[in-house]
């Protein structure tokens, strides 16, 4: 399987330009979606390959008007998938700390005309809120990086800290946000934010504690290898989300199904929705 990916990225490297900032427009039928095409993300959605599965879930589930909450926005594929899903009534909270992504949002958000349904917050969250920066690691790509704590760290094969590329960001909890920027309620949420899933959730439980506004349906990327650099786990998260009426599932044949403990950390996108009471 290894020597698949490897092989798989190498006709990537080759047929696509390795230039850095490379921008290309992809054609998403309904909206366009600006990307870094010399970027993995990029290629993969340039191709059509980048997570189908979640993005054909997203799109049975979102309704006109929802209000999404995108965590770890990167370069605004799912902000703009959700934009064009929630229509000229609904509002899409896109929050990404790399300001390249951050800017790339803003462009894509104004070729798509969605700058009155998308609120971009250039930040990084946490468990508290704080006028304060953090040291963040953007890695060798844009489609990666995270929260450094100054230890070795790696996220994947393909994508190696850069002690170069250690810039200070914003760091607020979600909770601040939402209030500072008046959205009383969030119909679904998408986190991604390479182990520091945990924290974000911490500095959430206002929205978490209120039946009904916390979102009815999340999907947040689970990975111990990316949360155990913060002293935390799968199965705290799996439980923390369990005390506020959520349980866990897994994308499989395009149905969610119910993520049993064996298969954590072999499923990474992780679906939670509230319990039926």
């Amino acid at each position: 399987m290894k020597i698949v990916r490897y092989l798989f990225q190498w006709l990537l490297d080759r047929f696509y330009s390795n230039k850095p900032s490379s921008l290309r427009t992809v054609d998403l039928g309904n909206y366009s979606q600006i990307v870094w095409i010399n970027e993995n993300l990029g290629r993969k959605i340039h191709l059509g390959i980048f997570e189908k599965d979640e993005t054909n879930l997203f799109k049975s589930h979102i309704k006109s008007g929802d209000t999404i909450l995108d965590v770890g926005a990167n370069i605004g594929y799912f902000t703009s998938l959700f934009a064009h899903l929630v229509g000229a009534e609904g509002k899409v909270i896109a929050i990404e700390p790399i300001p390249e992504n951050s800017k790339l949002i803003d462009l894509n958000c104004l070729i798509n005309r969605y700058q009155g349904r998308v609120i971009n917050v250039h930040s990084a969250v946490g468990d508290e809120n704080s006028s304060g920066s953090i040291k963040f690691n953007r890695t060798s790509e844009t489609q990666c990086g995270f929260v450094d704590t100054g230890s070795d760290r790696t996220i994947g094969d393909r994508y190696k800290p850069l002690l170069n590329n250690i810039i200070e960001v914003p760091i607020r909890s979600v909770d601040s946000i939402l209030q500072e920027k008046g959205i009383n309620g969030i119909d679904v949420l998408k986190m991604d934010i390479e182990g520091f899933e945990y924290k974000a959730l911490l500095g959430m439980k206002s929205l978490l504690e209120n039946e009904s506004s916390k979102p009815r349906l999340m999907l947040i990327e689970l990975f111990d290898h990316h949360l155990n650099h913060y002293g935390d786990s799968v199965e705290m998260v799996i439980s923390f989300l369990q005390n506020y009426n959520y349980s866990p599932f897994y994308l499989n044949k395009g149905k969610l199904v119910v993520l049993t403990p064996d298969l954590i950390n072999k499923k990474s996108n992780i679906f939670f929705k509230i319990n039926k009471l």
